[in-house]
């Protein structure tokens, strides 16, 4: 369900000149059949109501149960290389973590916390994006993030690409995992 919305809602006073252009028409438009009479009075009213719902700016707000998470991970040649973490292993002993091995992580997660309606997707990325599984409600674990994806780190053209795979029906989230590193593009002016 959905709620109606103004922007500026000081300009729906602008509603009230409906009331003078009905009075002003029942009394100018005397020579007119009382039908066509009624029609075009209602018409003007229904043309001055509308103008001041435009000026106030308008807007249907809809309200989606649906969560949609697109997961976008640098994976290129420098975040595998360099991109290892330290993280605590189940003993309390440190160790490292590659990059394909903390989106899978969070993948686990993710699936792990998501409703039943919800998806999950994830794109891959360095010199280019790929979808490497589109938002799906089904299983993320055999998800392949071994992709080839160029040389560089594009973030840029990353979060374009996740925005453009994000469903229309659900409330969409992008979650970047990446080293830091951007060689091309300009991931802020992108967001």
């Amino acid at each position: 369900m959905g709620r109606l919305a103004f922007d500026d809602p000081a300009w729906l006073l602008i509603a009230l000149a409906a009331l003078p252009l009905i009075w002003i028409g029942w009394r100018r438009f005397r020579s007119m059949s009382h039908a066509r009479r009624l029609v075009s009075i209602s018409l003007r009213a229904v043309l001055a109501t509308v103008l001041a719902a435009l000026l106030a700016g308008a807007s249907w707000v809809g309200q989606v149960d649906r969560a949609s998470v697109i997961v976008v991970a640098d994976l290129s040649e420098s975040a595998r290389t360099f991109g290892a973490v330290s993280a605590q292993s189940d003993t309390g002993e440190p160790s490292l973590r590659s990059a394909e091995q903390r989106v899978r992580a969070l993948l686990a997660a993710l699936a792990e916390a998501r409703g039943p309606d919800d998806t999950v997707g994830v794109v891959v990325f360095g010199g280019r994006p790929l979808a490497s599984v589109l938002p799906t409600r089904g299983d993320l674990a055999q998800s392949t993030l071994e992709l080839d994806v160029g040389d560089g780190s594009d973030l840029d053209r990353a979060i374009r690409f996740a925005g453009a795979l994000a469903p229309a029906d659900a409330a969409t989230r992008l979650v970047v995992v990446r080293d830091g590193a951007e060689t091309s593009g300009d991931a802020l002016a992108a967001a």
